[in-house]
């Protein structure tokens, strides 16, 4: 057996689903997030986490939705963009190329291309050492019926990725 270091533990958890995470409403951004779980049915919750130095935190902050996207796994490229380079800096939507889709119940626009939406309310948040823990109260949950079956959308178009940087660090069903 070997020994990892504690603060690797995020390492041994992968890999994860990783969502498009969305935020802000005139001024919008798209963020790439594997820290992302569900926490209760009932009511439904799920947890993002994120780094306060994101210009998504701001976001989040301000308005208090969030829209969780699922990306299909041939959006590898746009999912490794969106994750290391700054909404502050540039429109990611026009800059990778989506196109933004008006949510149901939420202010925060969605992204067309995806599979699968959740549509949150900020219901609570708390500090998880370096990052922010927001629970998202789920207003809304929808998904494009060709990758729906009767447990889910179907596992071989997501996208899974190792705790990492590196866009070849992605795992496919």
């Amino acid at each position: 057996m070997r020994s990892v270091l504690p603060s690797k533990v995020s390492h041994i958890l992968s890999p994860r689903l990783t969502v498009l995470v969305t935020t802000g409403r005139e001024e919008s951004n798209v963020m790439a997030v594997s820290w992302c779980t569900p926490v209760s049915h009932d009511p439904p919750l799920v947890l993002i986490s994120v780094s306060p130095e994101r210009y998504s935190y701001r976001l989040l902050k301000e308005h208090g939705e969030f829209g969780i996207n699922i990306p299909h796994r041939d959006m590898v490229d746009v999912v490794f963009r969106a994750g290391t380079q700054s909404g502050s800096e540039i429109d990611k939507f026009e800059h990778l190329g989506l196109t933004p889709m008006k949510a149901k119940k939420i202010g925060v626009p969605l992204i067309k291309e995806c599979v699968g939406f959740i549509e949150c309310r900020v219901s609570d948040e708390f500090v998880t050492g370096d990052h922010v823990s927001f629970v998202g109260e789920v207003l809304s949950v929808y998904v494009m019926e060709e990758y729906f079956d009767e447990r889910g959308i179907t596992p071989d178009v997501l996208l899974y990725w190792r705790d990492s940087q590196r866009k070849d660090d992605v795992w496919w069903f």
